[in-house]
This record gives structure tokens, sequence and C-alpha cells, in this order.
């Protein structure tokens, strides 16, 4: 194969992203792989991971028409605004052979930002997408993997508290001279002030 076809095409290869959890609070570190499996060699320049926030309102305007004065109708579209963008480096330079090979990562999802949101007029979505460069070849890129991210994890998700009751058994006896029955700790009757007997 020629260098300039062999550059205009992908290696026999395919990359996909899993996280180590479904629901991510604000605040929290995404960890998770980014999986390479391939069926040939090939020489990587850079393996990275690419987490994005993206929020996109829905908005009006009124818009002219250049064939007719003064008339006007209402547009509709989408202001989409960036609030994370973070490409990190996980792999430099590094030979690839045939098999499969697993690349570790962890990113923070800062406080301040906001939760996963979806609505008729408004959306926020949080992803991560690998990306693998590959020396003289094209490179090439996972799924856009979206993750749900919330303000707080709910109660259940975070350590239960454990609470250890006691319970103490006590051994009644009979007053021996009025008949009333006292705890065996008592000294004396409490109804007629007698002493406990021995």
């Amino acid at each position: 194969m020629g260098k300039i076809k062999k550059a205009l095409t992908y290696p026999r290869a395919s990359i996909t992203v899993h996280t180590s959890k479904d629901v991510y609070a604000i605040g929290e570190d995404v960890e998770g792989i980014l999986q390479l499996v391939s069926d040939e060699e090939f020489d990587i320049e850079q393996v990275k991971v690419n987490f994005r926030c993206i929020e996109k309102v829905e908005r009006r305007r009124l818009k002219s028409h250049g064939d007719s004065e003064g008339e006007e109708e209402e547009e509709i579209y989408w202001d989409e605004e960036e609030h994370e963008a973070k490409h990190l480096e996980i792999s430099g330079p590094m030979h690839m052979s045939p098999g499969v090979k697993d690349f570790p990562f962890s990113v923070n999802i800062p406080i301040g930002r906001p939760e996963t949101h979806r609505s008729i007029d408004r959306t926020v979505e949080w992803t991560v997408q690998g990306e693998v460069n590959v020396k003289g070849r094209l490179g090439l890129n996972s799924k856009r993997c979206e993750i749900p991210v919330v303000k707080t994890l709910p109660q259940a998700a975070q350590a239960p508290q454990v609470v250890k009751e006691v319970i103490r058994e006590v051994v009644m006896i009979p007053c021996r001279y009025c008949g009333t029955l006292m705890a065996q700790t008592m000294t004396k009757c409490p109804k007629c002030d007698a002493p406990r007997g021995s």
C-alpha cells in the first residue's frame, strides 16, 4: 500500500470508553477506561479523553424578509454555551500490537458547573469521548458517551449509618414483706421500704 493511500485509511482498530459508575455528582472524579482493540500493528502519537459540558437554550428572534419591506417572522434557534472542555492526555507515543490495551483515566467535575438537564427549551449534557492520534494514518474516535451528572447523590448511594441497639433483661423479685415486685438490682422495696432479702 502506498504512503498516500495508507495515510487516508483508518487502522483496523476500535476504541470504547467505559466509566466506573452510571451517575456522578458535581465535585466527583469521573473514573474509567479507554479500551483500544486492534487487529494490526501501528504507531500511536497520542491517546486522550475529551470531557465536555454543553448547554443549549432555545431562543427566538425576528427575521426580516429581504424581498418584502417591513415583513418579519419569528425564527427559532439554539444558543450554545460550553461550560467545560478538558482534553486529557492519557498516553504519549507508543507502538500498538494486535490485541487489547486499556488506558485508565480520571477527570474532575468542577464545583459550580450545571447538572444534567433535559427539557423542551434547554439541555445540559456532559460527555466523554476517547481519541487516538495515529502516526501517518487517520485517527480513531470513540462514540460520545453521555454521563448523567447530579448536584448530590441520593442518600441510598452514600454509606449507611449503623445503629446499635442494646437490650437488657431485668429480673423482678417479690418483696418478702408486702409481695410487691421489684428489680433484682434494688436494695429496698419501693412500696414498703423494707430491705431486700438476701
